[in-house]
């Protein structure tokens, strides 16, 4: 309640800083504030409301919401990592969706990296994926990208999710992936 003035003020840096003390606060009555500065005309608001989505319990529907109409590629990257931080299940194929697209005027390779992260802070919290073959599968096919963030995201969601059993063939390719990573932090 004493940040509320601040979400409203008329200045853009005050409410971007507004929204970045309600993240800190990691608490479920900081929605309705970040509910409208997700929703500001600045992109810093929402870059900095954004972030806070991640920090904050019960915001995946809004992050969700936000994502759908997002039109800035680094708000919509902290979109990403929020629906990691908060999402559930149901968010799951959002996140996949995401990574099977290809880099380009749509999406970037930040987003896909957001998003193949996500995925793996999601299982750090025991979230599992009904289609969890379909994950991995999806995640071991990143090895394959030309950009190092997305391998790494990939690399730390696998490692994450620690898959028991897969085919052969896609345990093959992933141990294939890691002799030929260039990257020595994807590897």
């Amino acid at each position: 309640a004493d940040l509320a003035p601040f979400v409203v003020d008329e200045n853009p840096t005050v409410r971007a800083r507004a929204g970045y003390a309600l993240g800190r606060l990691q608490n479920s009555a900081a929605l309705y504030g970040l509910g409208t500065l997700i929703n500001d005309p600045d992109k810093e608001v929402r870059l900095a409301a954004a972030f806070a989505l991640g920090q904050t319990d019960q915001s995946r529907l809004i992050a969700r919401q936000r994502l759908e109409v997002e039109p800035d590629s680094d708000v919509r990257v902290h979109l990403l990592a929020a629906l990691g931080h908060q999402g559930n299940n149901w968010d799951v194929d959002t996140l996949l969706d995401v990574i099977n697209q290809p880099v380009g005027d749509d999406r970037t390779a930040e987003e896909i990296a957001a998003a193949t992260s996500g995925l793996g802070h999601m299982a750090m919290r025991d979230v599992s994926a009904s289609k969890i073959d379909m994950v991995v599968r999806v995640l071991v096919q990143q090895s394959r990208r030309v950009n190092s963030d997305i391998r790494q995201g990939a690399a730390f969601a696998l490692m994450r999710i620690g898959p028991t059993s897969v085919s052969p063939a896609l345990a093959n390719e992933l141990v294939e992936a890691a002799k030929n990573e260039p990257n020595q932090h994807v590897k």
